[in-house]
């Protein structure tokens, strides 16, 4: 079957790396509305072993974001997520004209929301929306992003049921969880290297 997918072109991208506050805006003579963005962003990369890259580390903290070793596709997935539909279906392949670095460089991101920002931060119903939109203000300032969102048309298979029912099982809460890897608070995670994708509901950061 054919389905309409939201996808994210990428019209240009580099990186800058260091730690920078935010720059002191001038005073305008009426007030704007208010362009939220990380107080104080540090970006590194990362050059550890790829072997010892452990366990993904991403996503909100009590007072901003954290990125461990990982590439700068894992923050870009958590900045242009859609509001609507699955989170955990919005993969990497979503993103025409990424760079090959995006997706093979590792980097470790720590990003700090301003002292008054804090306790809208802190309100989980706003926190994903902030975290959003301080994210695309950071990578359009850093890593130089430039993107417009489109809508195409692609393949897809459709899961149903077939003609002699369902044969799942509920899964019982109770029951012991199998050994490996577990995905932070639940979401998508892919690995660049293996392909090796780990399906949940969207994160709630």
């Amino acid at each position: 079957m054919v389905r309409r997918i939201w996808t994210v072109g990428l019209l240009s991208a580099g990186i800058a790396m260091g730690q920078t506050a935010a720059p002191p805006s001038a005073a305008p003579s009426a007030p704007p509305a208010k362009v939220l963005a990380f107080d104080v962003v540090s970006i590194r990369q990362n050059a550890s072993p790829q072997n010892q890259m452990g366990e993904p580390v991403f996503g909100a903290t009590a007072d901003g974001y954290h990125m461990v070793n990982l590439p700068i596709v894992f923050a870009l997935m958590s900045a242009y997520e859609p509001a609507s539909g699955n989170g955990a279906l919005f993969t990497p392949d979503r993103f025409v004209g990424l760079p090959d670095w995006a997706m093979r460089d590792r980097y470790d991101v720590v990003a700090k929301v301003a002292e008054e920002d804090l306790p809208e931060w802190q309100k989980p119903a706003r926190q994903k929306a902030m975290l959003q939109a301080m994210l695309q203000a950071l990578l359009v300032e850093r890593c130089k992003i430039a993107v417009h969102r489109d809508n195409k048309d692609t393949s897809v298979y459709s899961l149903v049921v077939g003609k002699n029912g369902q044969k799942f099982k509920e899964t019982n809460p109770a029951d012991p969880v199998p050994a490996g890897s577990r995905c932070p608070a639940a979401r998508s995670w892919w690995n660049p290297e293996t392909a090796w994708r780990c399906m949940g509901p969207p994160w709630g950061c």
